[in-house]
């Protein structure tokens, strides 16, 4: 099924980017492993515009780098022809229905900064950089399935293409280590991981908001709990091994402030088949 991409709906254009710090973040000499996730709160301006950075910087002299996205791998062909330059914007929209669901499953990953990142992983493709934009989510049953699935997606990709780089973007409970509530709940995607395989960054903010849904069917711009501990903003801040949070994340950045970005296509009455239930971080 082909949705139909309406003006009035669909934000298609690259837009600016947000003032941030990302560009002062110095990653590559602190994030020294093959494969690095990043936990996020989803809907956020600043977390897509840090992934284009470092995945920029990985890629800049000639390395070929993953970037894993929290999207359906049914849709890797969408993904790969748009990055490739061979359809466009509007054909990117209108083919996959992840874009088109309606506001109340708009859960943040289908929002304008994500479609930003992948505009400028097509501009760097254009100018000979490898980096190669895969989804590693499934339809599948439940969540305990689908935590499996997406690590085994992941590690297929990792260890059968020749990856010089692997970054992974994904919601904060998939990349824990342990599960978000001891004893239950399904196992996170990171923890199907021995933990030299990856290396998992928290990444929080000190205030503002994102688009996200802290529950089924809210789904909207909500504020985001504020870091407030004194820890250095815009750095890789290693977590106290024996603490609590190192059991989850290996480091955290702290971000100064969160900015929503809102879907960018928003069709109150469309469908999905592959909607399927709220994904929240």
């Amino acid at each position: 099924m082909r949705a139909t991409v309406d003006r009035a709906h669909c934000d298609a254009s690259y837009g600016s980017r947000m003032a941030t710090a990302v560009e002062n973040i110095d990653l590559l000499q602190q994030l020294q492993h093959r494969m690095i996730v990043f936990g996020e709160i989803n809907g956020t301006n600043e977390v897509p515009e840090l992934i284009s950075a470092v995945t920029y910087e990985l890629a800049k002299d000639g390395a070929r780098v993953l970037l894993a996205l929290e999207v359906l791998d049914l849709l890797n062909g969408d993904l790969a022809e748009f990055v490739a330059g061979t359809t466009s914007v509007d054909q990117l929209l209108a083919g996959e229905v992840f874009w088109n669901r309606p506001v109340g499953r708009q859960d943040g990953r289908s929002s304008r900064a994500m479609l930003r990142l992948l505009q400028d992983v097509r501009k760097h493709r254009n100018r000979s950089l490898m980096i190669d934009p895969r989804g590693i989510d499934s339809v599948v049953r439940s969540a305990r399935d689908r935590e499996a699935s997406m690590a085994l997606n992941l590690r297929t990709l990792a260890a059968n293409l020749p990856y010089d780089h692997v970054v992974v973007l994904t919601g904060s409970r998939h990349a824990r280590r342990t599960p978000r509530f001891r004893g239950f709940g399904p196992r996170p995607m990171a923890s199907y991981f021995r933990r030299e395989e990856l290396f998992v960054v928290h990444v929080r903010f000190g205030g503002g908001s994102s688009w996200h849904c802290p529950k089924r069917g809210a789904c909207g711009v909500h504020d985001l709990p504020a870091v407030s501990d004194g820890r250095p903003l815009n750095r890789v801040n290693p977590l106290p091994p024996n603490g609590r949070r190192a059991r989850r994340f290996d480091a955290e950045i702290v971000l100064a402030s969160a900015t929503p970005s809102p879907p960018a296509c928003r069709h109150p009455s469309a469908s999905s088949p592959h909607g399927g239930s709220v994904h929240t971080s």
